[in-house]
């Protein structure tokens, strides 16, 4: 779990078959969208987001969702708010 101030985004790992899956719970804003695209890189086995836990994304969240998803990253238990935020124009 990340922390700054009251803002915490926790992630947690778990295996699918060949691949992995990152679970996101809490706010996906700066600085943890660094963090994510980080863990996204180091790790080529996740191969899916379940965003069931993230209650807010900002601009560079969607942005940075946006771009995995395109790539090939597929993301799912997105509630309305946050697939709404996602399909907005980038």
């Amino acid at each position: 779990m990340r922390r700054t101030g009251k803002v915490m985004l926790k992630m947690t790992r778990s295996v699918s078959g060949e691949f992995e899956v990152l679970l996101l719970e809490g706010k996906l804003i700066e600085p943890w969208t660094e963090e994510l695209r980080a863990q996204v890189k180091k790790s080529p086995r996740i191969k899916r987001l379940d965003l069931s836990g993230v209650n807010f994304i900002d601009r560079r969240g969607a942005a940075l969702l946006r771009r995995l998803e395109s790539s090939g990253t597929e993301l799912i238990g997105a509630s309305v708010f946050v697939r709404g935020l996602l399909d907005l124009p980038g």
